[in-house]
């Protein structure tokens, strides 16, 4: 493994790196396998070129939250984020033979080494330079792949936008309750996190600055519909639900949901579903078979309770409040009971409970 001893060098990648990053497009040329030398000097005193560089990918992303990023002032993240940055670049370098497995040895090293961004600065800083780097997960190799996924659980904003593609390890709690058959996902790297709650008081700190908060909304309702996005979409409005506290963020995301599915269905010449994923729950949770078949079909239904996990936040407030809360008239009745309601009969508790709405009042309507 030939370690890189010339700072210049190290420096002249990662800026290339990070212009990509700003462009939208990160991509990386060899790999970064950095003396421990250089490594500090990257950490402790970069380029000035290069610092500046790193404030344009977070000003990139700040412009992409809110009109006035100068509002916040100068960040002080906690993590450093150029290490961050060295390893995004790692995942993406192309290498062979002996350098692809010093690569992965380095790298994997490297991310364990990081703490994960509790801090709002930290973790906006942090998403500056990762973003984009969830899209590449399907193009990668299978250690490059873990190695990502790895650097997301210590992002939570990149993760928290990358949940079409990424299950953060700390959901698998509410998903062993919530998700009949749930199987952990398998991770080499070391958790980051203690529990469950610690990344959630980070993740609230993110919700509960407005500007962020509806940021995030529009890139849920942007992510597809798939059953990953669904989901871990849905585990992490549970674990907020039951953690408390996020009540009015959480109805929020589920009011502009119906809202802009009405309207999307407004402009169909068909007259279709506005929400096609509610009949896609559909037959899944409806798939039956006997014998042989009986197999695919417990696994089908398992899939379409993974689904219907999007909107069972929802439910949950709903049953718990007897009806939809005063305060948000775009969540409309139709939404719950004409298209969530008949969904709740075939769908599976962990505990053999079943749903009931009762005697429901609708304060908003």
């Amino acid at each position: 493994m030939r370690l890189i001893a010339d700072q210049m060098e190290a420096e002249k990648s990662l800026f290339v790196f990070l212009r990509s990053v700003c462009d939208g497009t990160p991509g990386a040329g060899r790999p970064l396998l950095l003396s421990p030398q250089v490594m500090n000097e990257l950490l402790v005193n970069p380029h000035p070129e290069l610092a500046v560089m790193v404030h344009y990918c977070l000003d990139e992303l700040l412009l992409d939250i809110e009109p006035d990023a100068g509002r916040r002032g100068l960040l002080q993240p906690a993590v450093p984020v150029v290490a961050f940055a060295i390893a995004a670049h790692n995942c993406l370098a192309a290498a062979e033979g002996p350098e692809q497995e010093s690569t992965h040895l380095f790298t994997g090293a490297l991310v364990e080494s990081l703490p994960p961004a509790r801090t709002l600065d930290s973790m906006l800083a942090c998403h500056g330079v990762l973003r984009g780097l969830a899209a590449k997960i399907d193009v990668l190799g299978e250690r490059p792949q873990q190695l990502v996924q790895d650097l997301l659980e210590r992002s939570p904003l990149t993760a928290l936008t990358a949940l079409d593609s990424h299950t953060p390890v700390v959901l698998d709690s509410p998903a062993r309750e919530l998700l009949p058959g749930w199987q952990r996902p398998v991770r080499q790297c070391r958790e980051p996190w203690a529990d469950l709650s610690s990344w959630l008081d980070a993740v609230g700190l993110l919700l509960l600055d407005e500007r962020l908060c509806r940021w995030l909304r529009h890139s849920w309702l942007s992510m597809p519909e798939t059953r990953l996005a669904c989901r871990n979409l849905g585990l992490v409005l549970a674990a907020l639900h039951h953690k408390g506290g996020f009540q009015q963020q959480i109805l929020e995301f589920y009011e502009a949901y119906d809202y802009f599915g009405r309207l999307l269905s407004e402009r169909q010449e068909d007259g279709g579903s506005c929400w096609p994923v509610l009949q896609v729950i559909r037959k899944l949770l409806l798939a039956a078979g006997e014998g042989a078949g009986a197999a695919q079909a417990v696994h089908l239904n398992r899939r379409g309770n993974e689904y219907f996990l999007k909107f069972r936040p929802l439910i949950d407030i709903i049953i718990a409040e007897g009806g939809i809360p005063a305060g948000y008239g775009r969540l409309s009745r139709e939404f719950v009971q004409e298209h969530l309601r008949p969904l709740l009969d075939y769908v599976a508790e962990r505990s053999g409970e079943r749903f009931s709405f009762g005697t429901l009042s609708f304060a908003s309507q």
